[in-house]
């Protein structure tokens, strides 16, 4: 009778595991499952990015700023965009881009110039590159990333940023500062990046 009695005791055993604590078990993973989708959910899109993304500053950029009127990046600008990846997390927003022509054109162009362009919600990478249609898309795209620096060479995008964006730097000839959080710079520089991250609303 023992082995029946073994037998017994593992049945009962085995059916109190898969009726009782067998679902217990699956509800607690589904409650942490729950929980952790409500802690994403209320994640900023900033947080969401940083958890994939490396701990650096971040630093937007209108491809504008780099390139003005040209498509081509000079050997300064080359310079210069090395110098802010090595420092920054540094993403590069190109408008404009009204088809896959133009953005195959872009990447190649960063890719003579040894510029790996991941997708920046995926990647680590030091520098990224985003395309958009409208040059006000810009405005939509940096209030998403929340970068701690922007770089921009349009007045008007610079103006709908300033309440939402700590620090601006304005590339200009012409244009003034004109409001506390925006550094106005006829050369874009390494120095103008870093002296803005000094200022303060």
């Amino acid at each position: 009778m023992r082995w029946e009695t073994a037998l017994a005791t593992a049945v009962i055993g085995a059916g109190l595991w898969y009726f009782v604590l067998k679902p217990k078990e699956e509800e607690g993973r589904t409650t942490q499952r729950a929980r952790d989708r409500n802690q994403r959910a209320r994640q900023t899109p900033r947080q969401q990015v940083s958890r994939k993304s490396s701990k650096r500053q971040r630093v937007t950029c209108n491809w504008k700023a780099l390139v003005g009127a040209s498509d081509e990046l000079a050997e300064s600008v080359v310079s210069l965009m090395r110098a802010l990846a090595d420092t920054f997390e540094v993403i590069v927003i190109v408008p404009d881009c009204t088809s896959d022509d133009t953005e195959k054109s872009v990447n190649q162009t960063l890719a003579r110039n040894g510029f790996v362009q991941p997708c920046p919600i995926t990647q680590t990478s030091q520098l990224h590159n985003v395309f958009c249609e409208k040059e006000e898309s810009i405005t939509h795209i940096v209030r998403r990333l929340s970068p701690d620096v922007h770089i921009d060479v349009s007045k008007n995008i610079v103006d709908t940023l300033q309440p939402h964006i700590n620090a601006i730097v304005l590339v200009s000839e012409e244009v003034e500062a004109a409001h506390q959080n925006v550094l106005v710079t006829e050369k874009l520089s390494v120095g103008d990046v870093s002296t803005a991250l000094l200022i303060t609303k």
